[in-house]
């Protein structure tokens, strides 16, 4: 049987279907048994890829998508499929546009009741809450941000649930204190509370963007003070020392960190600023993103800068993730 090339295929018969849902950032859904097996055959000799049952993409426009992105044609076309669904957890703080790590998009989460059909596949886990009312966000059926942040929390790491929270509250939509009081709710009730308790305590809507939540994340989980954020320092002579962390030591010295992508990955570089007569000394560290995956050179770094350490050691990692069970398991559609 001959088999389409890439060109080909865009000027096939199924072309305009591919064109709409790429357009639309969907998967093709067939909708007549005719589509179904037309789709299947060119899944078969590589022209279209099948991300999840009854979903195809082309191949090619497939392998441009980053998981995010993966994750949100796959959620349109459940919606599509399931009008009711209603995403939970990671999925849904896509949606919001929280920063959700790589790692966390899949599988993805859907909100089920107690009681109900908890059936999973390695795409997808259904998530048992309490409440599942939907939000609609982006023509998306989601649970509510709180909740969102609450089932990520209970079942992340620090570091990656404190980035998916400093950004649900630079959202503006929720101050820290109305996520705590809600999420105390939601704890008593759900297994991992105390965990996602624990993370949103040192959670800052001040943070830009993820990789200062992880850094900041790195700070306390080695067991340094906890940090400022977004620390300005007038000098003497006009101008402004700025860091995304800072700490001011009991000499009155200050020390700022902050990350710098142009610098060799795993690398951090230290500067002693003159910051002029009756301005306190300042140590400025810069640090490329990637040292943060080695917590030895990122705590070197601080030592040196004069950091100081807790006397007690670190204050987190003490209470339980939760990990969702999948307790059957689809095979991955063919």
């Amino acid at each position: 049987m001959k088999t389409l090339t890439d060109d080909a295929l865009l000027h096939s018969a199924i072309a305009p279907a591919v064109r709409r849902a790429e357009r639309a950032g969907m998967c093709l859904v067939p909708a007549t048994r005719s589509e179904r097996t037309n789709y299947a055959r060119e899944a078969k000799y590589g022209m279209l890829t099948s991300p999840m049952k009854q979903m195809y993409a082309r191949t090619s426009y497939w392998e441009t998508l980053e998981p995010k992105e993966r994750a949100m044609h796959c959620m349109r076309s459940l919606q599509k499929l399931h009008p009711t669904w209603v995403f939970a957890g990671p999925s849904a703080a896509l949606v919001y546009g929280l920063e959700v790590p790589d790692a966390d998009v899949w599988p993805l989460r859907v909100a089920i009741l107690r009681g109900e059909n908890a059936y999973s596949s390695r795409e997808m886990i259904r998530m048992t809450v309490d409440d599942n009312t939907a939000v609609l966000v982006d023509r998306l059926r989601v649970t509510s941000l709180e909740r969102t942040v609450f089932d990520c929390l209970r079942e992340m790491s620090f570091a990656d649930g404190l980035a998916v929270a400093d950004s649900a509250l630079a959202l503006g939509q929720i101050t820290k204190e109305e996520l705590i009081y809600r999420i105390d709710g939601f704890r008593k009730t759900s297994r991992g509370g105390r965990h996602a308790m624990e993370t949103l305590r040192y959670a800052d809507a001040h943070a830009q963007g993820a990789v200062e939540s992880f850094a900041r994340a790195a700070v306390i989980e080695l067991g340094f003070v906890e940090p400022f954020t977004h620390v300005d320092i007038p000098c003497a002579d006009g101008s402004t020392v700025q860091g995304a962390l800072g700490w001011r030591n009991a000499d009155g010295s200050m020390v700022l960190v902050s990350p710098d992508e142009s610098l060799d990955s795993g690398s951090w570089t230290r500067e002693d600023v003159a910051s002029g007569a009756g301005s306190p000394a300042i140590r400025l560290g810069r640090f490329s993103p990637a040292c943060l995956e080695d917590r030895e050179a990122f705590a070197n770094m601080l030592d040196d800068l004069g950091v100081t350490r807790l006397p007690g050691g670190p204050t987190v990692g003490k209470e339980k993730v939760y990990t969702p069970a999948v307790l059957q398991v689809e095979e991955s559609a063919s």
